[in-house]
């Protein structure tokens, strides 16, 4: 399908899946717009959370690798100030390396996930996150305003 510049909301809406039911509920952020991140390969965000309330990382070309841990696990992640950790997991930290150099790792809770195009992954209020891009990757992240009460 083509749209011109002047566009045509309605053919283009025709075409889309509808989102589901929970996202009607959900208060988008009015105060911070998605980003689109672009990628040729082999960029790790490093390990850290962002000051919002959640949101959702959306894959719409190629892969990355997402580690995820808990607001508890902070005391094991070696905090270099308050939202970011010293450590690269993804890229730059292998299992001998975690034993030796950062043992409060062996103590986390991480959860793992390959995003892949197509595919969402929400990213809860405080968590620890550190996403890898494997070749190259576009993706686009956005952020929902007070998370719990929107559900409710």
């Amino acid at each position: 399908m083509t749209v011109g510049a002047e566009g045509n909301a309605d053919a283009l809406a025709a075409d889309m899946t509808p989102l589901p039911p929970l996202f009607s509920k959900l208060k988008w952020d009015t105060g911070v717009t998605g980003k689109m991140w672009v990628s040729n390969g082999d960029i790790d965000s490093g390990l850290h959370f962002d000051e919002n309330n959640g949101g959702f990382l959306m894959q719409v070309s190629g892969e990355k690798h997402v580690n995820l841990f808990p607001p508890s696990d902070k005391p094991n992640l070696y905090m270099r100030n308050q939202q970011e950790s010293s450590i690269f997991i993804l890229r730059d930290v292998d299992a001998d390396t975690i034993k030796t150099k950062y043992p409060l790792v062996s103590q986390t809770h991480p959860l793992t996930a390959t995003v892949r195009a197509g595919d969402l992954l929400y990213i809860p209020h405080t968590w620890f996150h550190e996403v890898y891009s494997v070749g190259k990757s576009i993706s686009v992240t956005r952020w929902i305003h007070d998370t719990y009460a929107s559900l409710n």
